[in-house]
């Protein structure tokens, strides 16, 4: 199986399957685009989507496209999982990286707000997110490459969708822990 490079909105699902599968890998942008102060903060994945005591980091946004395009041509993965962020796209094209965007439908806005609400998000993200929605749903519809989730869909439903339709590949090598 090809490596797909999957452009996912806040709320799908990408740290879930990246979590769940070996052959999947979020790279969460906030490791690239922001400096943290806090220790603490930065390696709860969560907690970093709002924090404040943090700077931009100068590198950005090319240091995060250049790791996404060393792992897409390593081949070691079935999936590359990225953060949904307007000012991405025109540069995986431009590096020549083939990529889907996966998105909810745009009258699913409730339903996200309740998922934020449910994995712990602040406020001042979901407020921020909910303020974006309309402008990047209008965004999106510029695309042809985006892979619409309907109500109750996840990321997991889509990569059932795409292991559908590649018969005889194997998909999802799912993770095992080992419990000592």
């Amino acid at each position: 199986m090809k490596t797909k490079i999957i452009v996912g909105y806040p709320g799908i699902g990408k740290t879930y399957l990246g979590n769940t599968f070996s052959d999947v890998i979020d790279i969460d942008s906030s490791d690239y685009h922001w400096i943290y102060h806090n220790h603490e903060v930065a390696r709860d994945v969560e907690r970093r989507k709002d924090c404040q005591d943090r700077e931009l980091n100068s590198s950005w946004p090319y240091n995060y496209i250049e790791a996404i395009s060393q792992l897409y041509h390593q081949e070691e993965y079935s999936y590359i999982l990225v953060v949904f962020k307007t000012e991405i796209l025109p540069l995986l094209s431009a590096k020549g990286l083939p990529f889907t965007i996966v998105v909810p439908r745009k009258e699913l806005k409730e339903e996200y707000r309740q998922r934020y609400i449910s994995r712990n998000n602040s406020d001042a993200y979901i407020s921020r997110m909910l303020l974006e929605w309309d402008d990047d749903m209008r965004q999106i519809e510029s695309f042809s490459n985006v892979y619409y989730l309907d109500s109750c869909e996840y990321l997991t439903d889509f990569v059932a969708t795409v292991c559908a339709l590649e018969v005889g590949q194997e998909c999802g090598k799912k993770k095992v822990y080992k419990i000592d």
